[in-house]
């Protein structure tokens, strides 16, 4: 559609007005379709099922009697976050409503748009602003567990989801208080 979109609009540039309007106006807007659609592209991708094992119905259900401002962190990869206010756990949470706050170093992801080498240790610029970069400044930061679980607290996050790909790494001590097969719902303490 947007194509079509500017299609119309450059033929009635290009019959109305001057020519160069027409043309710079025809390179802007597919300059801004090329880009949006390779950014859309990455997005879907990287938030689509991927290699993620499914979260059990049952799970979900736990997680949906949490109470209605909970937050749930998750012990993630590097490579795996684009940014930290949209975790790739995102289908957690529209399946339930809870937040779902990734905590880890996020390494930078847009060489995969841009065709530039990605090194794992080069922050995603977007990370500068996450409140998890005081605990992962560099990807080889390991926060002690008293540190993540103060951290955690002091935002507001009383619970961890873990599961195979995830696992509890945070908070050695939290509390299970759900579990369905590899998939486990933690309180901390």
């Amino acid at each position: 559609m947007a194509a079509v979109a500017v299609w119309s609009i450059w033929l009635r540039l290009r019959a109305t007005g001057p020519a160069w309007l027409a043309v710079a106006v025809l390179l802007l807007s597919l300059t801004q379709l090329e880009f949006g659609v390779g950014l859309g592209v990455l997005r879907l991708w990287r938030f689509g099922p991927g290699a993620y094992p499914p979260v059990p119905v049952a799970m979900l259900a736990q997680v949906r009697g949490l109470p209605a401002d909970a937050k749930l962190a998750y012990a993630c990869r590097p490579f795996e976050e684009v940014s930290f206010w949209d975790s790739s756990l995102i289908g957690l949470y529209a399946h339930t409503g809870q937040q779902v706050v990734p905590m880890c170093f996020q390494a930078e992801t847009f060489g995969l748009i841009t065709g530039t080498p990605i090194s794992g240790d080069v922050a995603n610029p977007l990370f500068r602003w996450a409140p998890q970069r005081a605990l992962y400044p560099t990807a080889s930061s390991q926060p002690t567990a008293a540190s993540v679980a103060a951290f955690l607290k002091d935002n507001g996050i009383d619970y961890i989801y873990a599961d195979t790909l995830h696992p509890n790494t945070l908070v050695p001590d939290a509390i299970p208080i759900a579990r369905n097969g590899e998939t486990q719902l933690l309180r901390i303490p």
